[in-house]
């Protein structure tokens, strides 16, 4: 599988990071994943989705769209996608996030770095200083 789901800050910041293919399959099976974070953890839980590293993905707008379905759990906070420099990925994402995030403000980040410090000047109880990578 490509794709890693973490806390960063436990119970307010999840991590999911994408790399290399990223198939529909993965993205339906991590949502769940996804969801159940958003259960576990205190509202509002913020999220932050490494896109940076994908080097294939369904190009399919419609196909992505009806994997998702828009979160029933009402904790989800602020969602921050960083997508680098791909600027047909961070079109799809952006139309993607409208459905899947429909209820959940996004906004796009170029680094990990711009994505922390823009929690932490969103929301003063994010104590997170940077995210810690898997080795």
């Amino acid at each position: 599988m490509t794709v890693e789901i973490s806390w960063q800050q436990p119970k307010r910041v999840i991590y999911e990071r994408f790399y290399d293919t990223v198939t529909i399959e993965e993205l339906t099976s991590i949502q769940q994943t996804f969801f159940q974070y958003l259960r576990e953890g205190d509202a509002p839980v913020h999220s932050i989705i490494d896109l940076a590293a994908v080097r294939s993905y369904p190009k399919s707008i419609n196909q992505v769209r009806q994997a998702f379905v828009p979160d029933q759990t009402g904790k989800g906070g602020r969602v921050v996608i960083v997508i680098g420099s791909n600027v047909i990925l961070r079109f799809i994402t952006s139309m993607v996030s409208q459905i899947a995030f429909k209820d959940a403000q996004f906004t796009f980040c170029n680094s990990l770095d711009e994505a922390v410090t823009y929690l932490r000047q969103l929301d003063p109880t994010v104590t997170l200083e940077a995210v810690s990578l898997k080795q």
